[in-house]
């Protein structure tokens, strides 16, 4: 679902992991040799974009387990020199962001030599902003069979919602 609908806005979807799942989709290694940390994943893909890509200037990135993400977000994200993650009322969403590729070049030499690859830590290195959207369900992630079947509950409400108004 979240890579149908990103597709369809026009995005171009990459699978920051070590394969595809079968997914076909194009994969950039998540991961920096001798490091770990979602932080270091973060780092690890801004280098490796770099490499296939020298004048890319940014990147979002999406959790695979939001398929309810909203539609305006990589414009709302998207900041002329300033990285910007999501947040709703229910808190932070940094795995929703977009990075500028020179904040996280510099990024590595404003972290703390004890830096642990945390996602946090990269974000106050790079001077990242959050942006608030007002609805929680919109990054709700996907992780326990409840998850799924609260989200399967909102595809429903949703699909009818949709009927109605169609009537």
């Amino acid at each position: 679902r979240m890579v149908r609908r990103a597709r369809a806005l026009g995005w171009t979807v990459m699978l920051s992991a070590g394969q595809d799942f079968g997914t076909g989709l194009s994969v950039i290694p998540d991961h920096r040799p001798g490091f770990a940390g979602p932080g270091h994943a973060l780092l690890g893909i801004a280098e490796e974009l770099h490499r296939r890509h020298p004048a890319l200037s940014g990147f979002a990135t999406l959790a695979v387990d939001t398929p309810f993400f909203p539609v305006d977000m990589l414009e709302r994200l998207n900041g002329d020199t300033v990285c910007r993650y999501a947040a709703s009322p229910g808190g932070a969403h940094p795995t929703c962001g977009f990075w500028q590729m020179a904040a996280l070049r510099g990024a590595p030499g404003q972290l703390p030599p004890d830096w642990n690859g945390s996602l946090r830590g990269l974000i106050a290195a790079c001077g990242a902003v959050e942006v608030l959207f007002p609805d929680d369900t919109a990054f709700m992630n996907i992780n326990t069979a409840d998850n799924l079947a609260r989200a399967e509950q909102l595809l429903l409400d949703s699909d009818k919602a949709a009927a109605i108004t169609r009537l």
